[in-house]
C-alpha cells in the first residue's frame, strides 16, 4: 500500500450525540483525495474524557507564576459553547481527576498489554547507559532523555511544524516533516474528537527551506492565524501567542481585567488564540507524529514501532497511548532515587517477543552489572580510606522510622 502523500486530511467519525458518552471516535486519514480504510483507527478515549483533560491541562498551566486569577470565570464564558463545564466539580481536584485518565478504560487496557517499565534504574554507570530499550529508526524528541541513550541502534531524528512552535522544544533534528510541497490538515472532526473546541482546523505546509512551513490555524468563528515559520527565522505572526505558561498567564489576566469597552466575546477571542495555541504546542505535535506514523511509516508498509516519541511529559504520554503510537517516558518520579530514573516504554504494534524479551533481560542485566560495579568501586575506595565515605542509615519502629548519617571515623586501635 506504499504510495506517495501530497496532500493528507485527517478526520474523524463522531459518534451520534446520544452515545457520545460510550462509544469511540474513530480517526480516518484520506490521502490525496482517497480515503484509507486500512489506516482507520479507533481512539482509546472517550469525546468527554478528552474534553475534560484539556480544561484540566489549561487549568493546570494556568497555576503557573502568578496563575491566572479569574480561571474558572474565563472558562465558562470563553468556552461555554465547547464544554459541559457546569456538569464538573473539578476546580478542587484537577490533579487526581488528571491521573485518573490512566485507569480509564481505553487507556488503561493499552497501558496493561502494551507497557513496559523498567523501574528505578542508573541514569549512567561503569558501562554506559543502562536504558537503552528501543529499537526504533525514527525518532521524534519532544523532551527527556537524548535519543542516543534510548535507543540501541541507528536512528535519525525527525521534527515537525508543530515542534518548531512548541518554544520549549529544541533539539538536534535529521529530517523534517511534512516534505517541501507537501500538506497536512486536522480538521474540526479530528480535533474536536481529540478534546479541543469545535470548530477548530489546523494544517501546515513544508516549504523549500528545511525547517520552514506555512502554518494555518481556525479557532472556530472566523478567528484565524496563518503565517509562515522557521527553525532559524522565527514563529512569524505566532509569536504573540507561543510564550510559556507564566507570560502567557499574564496576557490573560491583563485581557480579563481591563476596564475598557471590550466586549467578552472580543476577550475570549484573544484568550482562546493564547491559551489554544499554547495547549497546542504538546497537542499538535502529537498530531503531527501520528499523521507522521501514518505516512511515513505505515503507508510504506514499515513497522509502527519503527518510530519513537520521547518525553518527560505525563499528558505527552498519556496522548500517545490514545492515539496507539509508540513512546517512551521518561518523567516518572514515583519510587525514583537519585541518579535513577523510571522508563515507561509504550510499545504498541506488531511486536518481535523474541527481541523484546531479549533486550528487557539484557536491560535488567546491564542494571544489575552497573550496580554492582558501582558497590565494587565503592568498597575499594573505602578500604583505602574510609574517611572519604559517609554513611546513614535508619533506626526505629515502621511509625517512627529516621534516618542519620555521618562520617566513618578511624581512629588508631579502632576498627
Amino acid at each position: 500500500m506504499s504510495i506517495s502523500v501530497v496532500e493528507c486530511t485527517f478526520t474523524a467519525n463522531i459518534p451520534d450525540p446520544r452515545f457520545i458518552d460510550s462509544q469511540y471516535p474513530e480517526l480516518q486519514c484520506i490521502a490525496n483525495g482517497r480515503l484509507l480504510p486500512d489506516l482507520n483507527y479507533t481512539s482509546h478515549a472517550l469525546i468527554k474524557e478528552s474534553q475534560l483533560r484539556f480544561i484540566l491541562d489549561l487549568i493546570k498551566d494556568g497555576k503557573e507564576g502568578e496563575g491566572i486569577s479569574n480561571m474558572k470565570e474565563i472558562i465558562e464564558n470563553c468556552f461555554k459553547n465547547s464544554y459541559r463545564v457546569s456538569n464538573y466539580d473539578f476546580f478542587p481536584n484537577y490533579m487526581q481527576i488528571i491521573k485518573s485518565f490512566e485507569t480509564s478504560a481505553g487507556v488503561r487496557d493499552s497501558i496493561e498489554q502494551f507497557q513496559e517499565v523498567l523501574p528505578n534504574i542508573l541514569k549512567t554507570s561503569t558501562v554506559g547507559s543502562t536504558m537503552l530499550i528501543s529499537d526504533a529508526t525514527r525518532v521524534n524528541h519532544e523532551s527527556g532523555f537524548d535519543p542516543i541513550k534510548i535507543c540501541r541502534g541507528k536512528f535519525k531524528s525527525f521534527g515537525t511544524a508543530a515542534s518548531i512552535l512548541d518554544t520549549a522544544t529544541k533539539t538536534r533534528v535529521d529530517e523534517w516533516f511534512p516534505r517541501p510541497g507537501q500538506r497536512i490538515t486536522f480538521d474540526s472532526n479530528f480535533i474536536y474528537s481529540l478534546g479541543l473546541p469545535p470548530g477548530m482546523n489546523w494544517s501546515c505546509r513544508g516549504l523549500a527551506a528545511p525547517g520552514s512551513f506555512h502554518v494555518s490555524i481556525n479557532y472556530g468563528n472566523g478567528n484565524i492565524i496563518e503565517s509562515d515559520i522557521s527553525r532559524d527565522d522565527g514563529l512569524g505572526d505566532f509569536t504573540e501567542y507561543s510564550k510559556g505558561n507564566r507570560l502567557k498567564n499574564n496576557d490573560i489576566n491583563d485581557i480579563w481585567s481591563t476596564k475598557t469597552k471590550i466586549k467578552t466575546a472580543e476577550k475570549c477571542d484573544q484568550i482562546q488564540k493564547i491559551a489554544i495555541t499554547k495547549e497546542l504546542g504538546d497537542v499538535a505535535q502529537i498530531w503531527m507524529y501520528y499523521a507522521y506514523v501514518m505516512i511515513e511509516i505505515l503507508l510504506k508498509n514499515l513497522n509502527r514501532i519503527d518510530a519513537l516519541m520521547i518525553t518527560t511529559d505525563s499528558v505527552v504520554y498519556l496522548l500517545c497511548i490514545i492515539l496507539f503510537l509508540p513512546c517512551v517516558y521518561t518523567g516518572s518520579r514515583e519510587g525514583v532515587q537519585s541518579g535513577r530514573c523510571t522508563l515507561k516504554h509504550f510499545l504498541p504494534g506488531d511486536i518481535d517477543y523474541g527481541k523484546m524479551y531479549t533486550n528487557l533481560i539484557k536491560a535488567y542485566y546491564d542494571h544489575i552489572y552497573s550496580n554492582n560495579n558501582a558497590i565494587i568501586l565503592a568498597l575499594r575506595i573505602m578500604s583505602l580510606d574510609f574517611n572519604k565515605f559517609t554513611y546513614y542509615r535508619y533506626y526505629g519502629d515502621d511509625e517512627s522510622l529516621r534516618r542519620t548519617y555521618g562520617n566513618y571515623q578511624t581512629d588508631e586501635g579502632k576498627k
